[in-house]
């Protein structure tokens, strides 16, 4: 679903429970969301930047297309 998001969790090892932590969301609906079978709120990519990813672009982070460059 955001390809650049999962490239980004997957090099700081941050899982889907600590996502469900951070959002304050049962782990289930988390990955439903994570997974695209729920839409993330704005306020939920919100919190994902400011939490454990400060250092990327928002829009680069949240773009639903692969960014190769």
């Amino acid at each position: 679903m955001y390809p650049n998001l999962n490239a980004a969790r997957k090099a700081k090892n941050i899982s889907n429970k600590q996502i469900a932590n951070a959002w304050g969301k049962p782990y289930t609906t988390a990955c439903d969301i994570l997974n695209g079978k729920s839409s993330m709120l704005y306020q939920d990519a919100v919190t994902l930047k400011r939490v454990f990813f400060p250092e990327y672009d928002f829009d680069w982070l949240f773009n639903k297309s692969v960014d190769i460059a």
